[in-house]
């Protein structure tokens, strides 16, 4: 089967496609990463308001960083090229994790709760509104990580707007009763309304508001009352469905002031299950009782040791070994990471001399990436720098700057690009490059060894007190 390219990734299975792109499973041939890439036909780029929407989410994921939010590696919208590269997470959505069992323990629904919190806090404090808060665009990782996704609809407030006034945008079962009125400007408490429906669903099975057809749910949204949790979910702790209640009242006026204040509500009552389960000690043994029994009473009671026997390690000879055990593991993965360094390093330096210039600058640029670890590649480099295309020239002297000292040698060449290049973008990568190899020094053996001696030593040493006379 024929590779599918979309440079410098290799595409995979399609993961999911929706109006705003189609997401790919994907391999970056710079480090053989698998990568989400999300990819924006060229009939919905066409549709200025589409791709500058599309545009935008790739910008909001690049600034939002933090650890329950995809994270964005960047992309390009130029030419007929739309698409971004962000985190794979394969463990799946809230929305198939309901699909499978139905509905969540509600301590479960707590933890979930606190992590898509501090996702919002995130947004919220830096003016990002969401707008489409739902169990599909909340993903999970393999070990059950929160990862808010798809900012597809997000609002940047005191932004460019893209959604004309009165229009409503967002996914009906979740949306808030401001998004249905189409009366802006919206706050982070219409990201926290569809976080209650969320954490309802989560607890019950289905969403607050259900109806034959969209306009009779959206209707119940702005005039009815949410539906107690408790004639739902018999378990669920009173003050959690405080908390979603109060998160799904009809103003925002009337919710929590932000998603930080829904945490520690939510911590709250964790703290209380966690007190709870903590009195439910086992009982004691008889011979702890009796121990505690003669304490009490002020008499001495002889300390009786464990019999010897079998062969119980000392402190130092397990330290030893497992610090040895780290260094073997991680030497075989240095050893794997660099086999992956040298393939990707033949990849971009077959792609120096690829016909189409926009490889050839993007192969330099990749190798740069690499750093001191693409040294083997100098000469390579230093051919490009005579290329025709100047951005060309300009990507290979970034990359020589950027392996350091390797490239010492090629320094005349570069000084000659400073001084004698037409065009000022070679130039002045030529100036940042001259700077970087010569505040450069040579890397030298490393602790690593030291720390191989200490492992050896300090496994000695406990090999001598475990085996002593």
């Amino acid at each position: 089967m024929d590779k599918k390219w979309i440079w410098p990734f290799e595409l995979e299975e399609q993961l999911g496609a929706g109006g705003m792109g189609v997401v790919y499973k994907a391999r970056y041939v710079g480090n053989d990463r698998r990568v989400a890439v999300k990819i924006l036909p060229d009939h919905v780029a066409a549709n200025p308001v589409l791709a500058a929407r599309f545009a935008r989410e790739m910008e909001i994921l690049k600034d939002l960083k933090h650890p329950h939010i995809v994270h964005c590696f960047g992309g390009t919208t130029e030419g007929k090229q739309w698409f971004y590269a962000m985190e794979l997470v394969e463990g799946g959505s809230i929305e198939s994790l309901l699909k499978q069992k139905g509905k969540l323990p509600w301590e479960e629904v707590i933890e979930y709760g606190k992590q898509m919190c501090a996702a919002l806090e995130h947004a919220h404090t830096h003016n990002v509104i969401h707008r489409d808060i739902k169990p599909a665009n909340v993903l999970l990782s393999k070990a059950g990580k929160v990862k808010l996704a798809d900012f597809g609809l997000a609002l940047v407030a005191d932004g460019d707007k893209l959604t004309a006034a009165g229009k409503t945008m967002g996914t009906f079962l979740y949306m808030s009763p401001e998004q249905i009125r189409g009366k802006p400007p919206l706050s982070g408490q219409s990201d926290l309304y569809a976080l209650g429906c969320v954490l309802f669903e989560m607890l019950t099975g289905a969403a607050p508001f259900q109806g034959a057809n969209p306009g009779e749910v959206l209707h119940k949204h702005v005039h009815e009352p949410p539906p107690r949790v408790l004639t739902q979910a018999l378990d669920c702790p009173l003050a959690l469905e405080e908390v979603v209640l109060n998160l799904l009242a009809k103003t925002p006026q009337e919710r929590p002031a932000t998603a930080r204040d829904v945490a520690k509500r939510l911590s709250g009552i964790d703290t209380v299950v966690v007190v709870d389960r903590a009195r439910k000690t086992p009982a004691r043994s008889l011979a702890e009782t009796k121990s505690a029994v003669a304490v009490g009473s002020g008499k001495q009671v002889p300390v009786r040791r464990p019999a010897e026997g079998g062969w119980p390690l000392n402190l130092w000879l397990t330290g030893g070994l497992a610090a040895l055990c780290f260094g073997i593991t991680w030497e075989a993965a240095k050893w794997r990471a660099d086999a992956a360094y040298r393939r990707a390093e033949s990849l971009w330096v077959q792609g120096l001399t690829d016909q189409n210039a926009a490889v050839r600058g993007a192969a330099a640029r990749s190798l740069g990436e690499l750093g001191p670890l693409a040294s083997a590649t100098v000469p390579q480099l230093a051919s490009t720098i005579e290329d025709a295309d100047w951005n060309v020239r300009a990507e290979a002297v970034s990359a020589l700057g950027r392996l350091g000292h390797s490239a010492r040698t090629e320094l005349p060449k570069i000084r000659r690009l400073l001084k004698e290049d037409p065009e000022p973008g070679v130039r002045n990568a030529a100036q940042t490059a001259v700077g970087l190899v010569e505040s450069s020094r040579e890397e030298g053996m490393g602790y690593g060894w030291i720390l191989w001696l200490a492992a050896l030593g300090v496994t000695g040493w406990g090999v001598w007190r475990q085996f002593r006379p």
